[in-house]
């Protein structure tokens, strides 16, 4: 009699158990859909991460070639003891130039100080020049001083006085050119990507400075 008591338990028992590890598979899955759609969430945000990245990529590389071969305004620039000349005058050989106003990304402009340093160091500081819009001159100097550039020289120049498009929008950038005041090339600066910015200053070298080709691995190591 008692084994048929148990018996007729047995039925609930395993109905119970069963309800159990239907609990069990429930719980399993909604934590398996949310770690996927954790995982699907870190995917797509990566992917508009690259996306970004490459659309600023390219945004750089398109104001690069419309900058390019564009002609400058023969403007008038300030030394630093306040002389004016022209900025033709300054441009005798190939000149690399970095022209960058008070309103442009300051840490991209430092950033690239101290690889403009080492390019002096390599193709001569006498074929660098800075071209900086302030309109405070005390704001200048203070500039002058944090920089520690000794040998490159920096004129103070007007906002958009070159006439070029990236002048105007205020973006900061590195171009090549003589006494013809045509923009040979131009590299706009954007310190989010230091690997582009460490291949420009080797294609200036290459291109404009071939003599001191050596150069361009000792940038690299800079960086």
């Amino acid at each position: 009699m008692q084994i048929t008591k148990n018996t007729g338990m047995l039925p609930y028992v395993l109905f119970i158990c069963a309800m159990l590890y239907g609990l069990y598979l429930i719980f399993s899955l909604r934590n398996e859909n949310t770690n996927l759609q954790d995982e699907c969430s870190l995917l797509k945000n990566n992917l508009l991460n690259i996306e970004n990245t490459y659309q600023e990529l390219l945004n750089l590389e398109f104001l690069r070639y419309r900058v390019k071969n564009a002609q400058i305004e023969n403007a008038i620039i300030y030394s630093n003891d306040g002389k004016a000349c022209f900025l033709k005058d300054q441009l005798i050989g190939n000149r690399v130039i970095l022209l960058y106003s008070q309103l442009t990304c300051l840490e991209c402009v430092f950033w690239e100080l101290e690889k403009l340093k080492l390019l002096g160091e390599k193709i001569g500081s006498e074929n660098i020049i800075i071209l900086a819009s302030y309109n405070n001159k005390r704001d200048l100097n203070l500039f002058r001083r944090l920089s520690g550039l000794v040998n490159i020289p920096i004129f103070k120049i007007s906002d958009n006085a070159t006439g070029l498009v990236a002048d105007s929008m205020n973006i900061p950038f590195i171009m090549i050119a003589d006494s013809t005041l045509v923009v040979k090339d131009c590299f706009p600066l954007n310190s989010d990507f230091p690997t582009y910015s460490i291949e420009n200053f080797e294609i200036i070298i290459r291109k404009y400075f071939s003599n001191s080709l050596a150069g361009a691995e000792n940038l690299k190591q800079g960086g």
